[in-house]
């Protein structure tokens, strides 16, 4: 049984807007995540989901609202600040170095916390043995990741030669290299058997269980959202349409509404 304690609100996303162009991507959005939560957003295709994601780590700027976590309010962030403040992200769409082993890959996700630089590590002296006992360090907690998602056997094996489900959890295997607060998991079942999902939805809850990493989830398999999320958020056409529980969420008539009709 889980020991797991909801806590105070660690993510705040207030009155977000984003446009582009005359096109408006999200409409004034406000909803927060609770520390040590799985908080799902739901919504059709084209609901504005992954823009969110996007505005919460990074990569666009939205024109109106703002942003606070752990207490600390933003507009404008980068991806690297937002991710040197404890934020990862997987992405929809494979971003793997394809012809890098798993491990390699995974490591890629420790270069926030390499204090040694490239320089300093090609050079033996005097910063070499400084290198080589991080990297030795860092190489630990690797091995860590992948003894904790299962893919041993598949340590030294290029990414691209691997499976689609197995690529999506060295994925998640780099996202866990950063160490992060906040994990944002953007459709990490997309594509999957019904196997497949099972296993990843194992894995959500354990990182979300056993090293206390606050998930936000973006997935389209309804099913899988009510199984693990604590609360959901449903957007469509870029407006909330709906926040609660799941079992409030499946109740609300402006959520079943947006959802006739599709394959969700």
């Amino acid at each position: 049984m889980s020991q797991r304690k909801i806590g105070d609100v660690i993510l705040d996303v207030k009155d977000i807007s984003l446009r582009f162009g005359g096109v408006k991507a999200l409409s004034g959005i406000s909803f927060d995540v609770r520390e040590h939560e799985v908080r799902a957003i739901i919504g059709p295709n084209g609901a504005g989901k992954s823009s969110m994601l996007n505005c919460i780590n990074g990569v666009y700027q939205p024109q109106e609202g703002s942003i606070r976590f752990r207490g600390q309010t933003f507009s404008h962030m980068n991806s690297r600040q937002v991710a040197e403040m404890g934020v990862a992200r997987t992405f929809q769409n494979l971003a793997l170095f394809k012809g890098m082993s798993v491990i390699d890959n995974i490591m890629s996700g420790r270069n926030l916390r390499m204090k040694t630089n490239l320089l300093q590590q090609a050079f033996r002296n005097p910063w070499f043995g400084k290198a080589e006992r991080e990297e030795t360090e860092h190489r630990e907690f690797v091995e860590k990741i992948v003894d904790f998602l299962e893919i041993q056997a598949w340590r030294k094996t290029p990414v691209g030669r691997l499976p689609y489900g197995l690529q999506k959890r060295v994925d998640l295997g780099r996202a866990l290299a950063m160490e992060p607060t906040v994990l944002l998991l953007d459709e990490p079942m997309a594509g999957m058997n019904v196997e497949e999902k099972q296993d990843m939805s194992r894995f959500v809850l354990d990182v979300n269980d056993e090293f206390g990493t606050t998930i936000v989830l973006i997935e389209h398999d309804m099913g899988v959202v009510m199984d693990i999320s604590d609360r959901v958020v449903v957007l469509d056409y870029g407006k909330k349409i709906g926040d609660g529980t799941p079992a409030e969420v499946r109740a609300n008539p402006d959520v079943i509404a947006a959802y006739l009709g599709t394959s969700h």
